[in-house]
């Protein structure tokens, strides 16, 4: 049996002037990883879980941070891809 998902690219999701600060933030403090390990695909909600637990503070307006939350709760269990 062949099965198939739909996914999101990680670098899509993240606003353009968030990338920097955002991904060291949340590489060094996220409960999963990625790269050679075998979490690179995450569902929004899980993201979410995650990405509520940072302190976005210093890179984002309450807007933005609005928006983004607002984001993840419609993709609910749509997985994102953090391999790119």
């Amino acid at each position: 049996m062949i099965k198939t998902l739909e996914y999101i690219e990680a670098t899509s999701l993240i606003p353009q002037q968030w990338s920097s600060d955002f991904w060291m933030i949340f590489s060094e403090t996220g409960e999963f990883t990625w790269g050679d390990n075998n979490r690179s695909l995450v569902t929004a909600s899980r993201f979410l879980h995650e990405f509520l637990r940072l302190d976005v503070d210093d890179f984002t307006t309450q807007e933005e941070y609005d928006d983004f939350v607002n984001t993840l709760e419609n993709l609910g269990e749509t997985y994102i891809d953090l391999e790119n």
